[in-house]
């Protein structure tokens, strides 16, 4: 993300974000991602395959890298070395999330579409091609 770069927060009032099913609607306001944090863009991939199973959805938590914060520290003490992130923004990523974290962190970003607050450890690699 350059120096100054921004993202629009579209958030819906007290009363829409009390009655939505999601946790957050629309963001509203500008922010630009913590230490350690990535604004990854889910993308929902079209299957190929006909999968048969129980489970009605199947989610694979893949997505766009959009901004990138600073990287995180090894401990939490200042002079401790950051750990590079290994992605860049534009990456086409997979990232592993808890399920019940899924809905917390996913927020509706205005021009982006569902946009993710993923933890540099949660990101699993780069999408080959």
């Amino acid at each position: 993300m350059s120096e100054g770069e921004r993202y629009e927060d579209v958030t819906m009032s007290a009363a829409d974000v009390m009655n939505a099913k999601e946790s957050h609607g629309m963001v509203r306001g500008t922010y630009r991602p913590m230490r350690g944090q990535a604004y990854v863009r889910v993308v929902h991939p079209k299957s190929s395959l006909l999968v048969l199973s129980e489970d009605k959805e199947e989610n694979s938590h893949r997505g766009v890298v959009l901004a990138l914060g600073e990287p995180a520290r090894l401990t939490d003490h200042p002079d401790s070395p950051e750990l590079p992130w290994g992605v860049e923004v534009g990456d086409e990523v997979v990232y592993a999330m808890f399920v019940w974290l899924d809905k917390m962190r996913v927020m509706q970003f205005a021009g982006h579409g569902e946009v993710c607050v993923v933890a540099q450890g949660e990101l699993c690699g780069v999408l080959d091609g």
